[in-house]
């Protein structure tokens, strides 16, 4: 049996950023329990592959591609390596981010330049580039992985809070751009203070329900 059960990614091709992290991983996992092909970025070969392998499924459902956010051309290299190994996306997950925390007054322009690299530019890349061809085939889900401290910063947060919150306006206004198109855009809030395993188990359920799926009370323990 499964650790998730069927919902709907049978024979889909997901591509998840930020995939050797701890919310990552357990994204792939329940991606790959459900049946999809999976192209898992990050920025280690070695981890990388060391997830692949855990995974359980073919080697032929599991595509790996080292790249750092960072770099301008990260997000269309991404969706290139998709296209290339798999043909097309029907869903990209953007989950990597990075923090800096300390108070503002002592962050230095390096702390905040690196936050809002990964945070916010690495993410609207990706998404911009994923957005291309699922426009054209009319048809596509696209899930960014925020944090509740976008609306809820605490102290030390700024650059962290600040860029998740620049990229949740602007992921409300793709979504409503898009909408029209067949592609569904949204983005879920971690809680970022929980205990790492319910982080995990939260974030697959609140993947499913953005994804128009109806399991995600159940996977949360609700009725």
């Amino acid at each position: 049996m499964t650790a998730f059960p069927d919902w709907g990614q049978e024979g889909r091709v997901v591509a998840i950023t930020g995939a050797t992290g701890y919310l990552g991983r357990a994204l792939s996992q329940g991606f790959a329990d459900a049946g999809a092909t999976l192209l898992l970025t990050g920025r280690s070969d070695e981890a990388l592959q060391e997830l692949a392998d855990g995974l359980g499924v073919g080697a032929d459902r599991v595509h790996t591609f080292a790249v750092d956010l960072t770099d301008s051309a990260a997000g269309e290299r991404i969706v290139g390596q998709a296209l290339v190994k798999t043909g097309r996306i029907d869903t990209l997950v953007i989950n990597a981010g990075t923090l800096a925390d300390g108070l503002f007054a002592g962050l230095t322009d390096y702390e905040l330049s690196q936050v809002y690299e990964v945070n916010l530019w690495g993410a609207l890349r990706t998404l911009r580039a994923a957005l291309r061809p699922m426009i054209l085939r009319r048809e596509g889900s696209i899930v960014i992985v925020s944090s509740t401290a976008a609306q809820r910063p605490g102290v030390g947060q700024a650059a962290y809070a600040s860029s998740k919150a620049a990229l949740e306006s602007i992921v409300r206004v793709t979504a409503r751009e898009t909408a029209a198109r067949g592609i569904r855009v949204g983005e879920l809030g971690v809680l970022d203070e929980r205990p790492l395993v319910e982080q995990q188990r939260d974030a697959i359920a609140h993947v499913q329900l953005v994804l128009g799926r109806q399991l995600g009370r159940r996977l949360l323990g609700r009725r």
